[in-house]
């Protein structure tokens, strides 16, 4: 999981984190790193030289849907899948579509783990709502439904564990 949060100092600047899950449940920071500003070019900086030191290279990456993040990933690590953290789209999508009962829907259709209930998720959320869903399908449902995913997530939808 990867994320960048600004600095609140005179100075400014941007801290990049990136933190694992190990096999105890626990979280570990395993990368940091200070920058100017955080954009692809101090991203892919920072995963070029924090990816190959980690072995076993991680099964999967979480982030949000940040597109300097997202390209950056793409470049340094295009063999490992990654995911957009759920909670960083539903704020986006609370923003869009404010309606609680729509926010546990969504929810929903990004944690079953089988394709038909999926289906099953989408067709609750249509129901009620057919513009949200496809929103939602259109991010692409491989980058944050669980049914979808190649790679087990042990239950892991969002990036902020930090």
């Amino acid at each position: 999981m990867s994320v960048g949060t600004s600095l609140k100092t005179s100075i400014g600047g941007v801290l990049l984190i990136t933190c694992f899950r190990n096999g105890n449940n626990e979280i570990q920071i395993v990368g940091v790193g200070v920058v100017a500003v955080e954009k692809e070019d101090n991203w892919t900086w920072f995963l070029a030289n924090l990816l190959p030191h980690l072995r076993p290279s991680p099964a999967f990456l979480i982030s949000d849907h940040d597109k300097g993040l997202v390209n950056a990933t793409k470049a340094t690590a295009p063999d490992i899948p990654h995911f957009y953290c759920f909670r960083h789209l539903m704020e986006k999508f609370n923003k869009k579509f404010k309606s609680k009962q729509l926010k546990v829907l969504a929810w929903a259709m990004a944690r079953v783990r089988t394709v038909l209930e999926y289906n099953r998720a989408v067709a609750d959320l249509s129901a009620m709502n057919e513009s949200a869903t496809k929103w939602l399908q259109e991010i692409g449902k491989e980058k944050w439904a669980t049914a979808y995913s190649p790679c087990t997530r042990f239950n892991t939808l969002t990036s902020n564990n930090v």
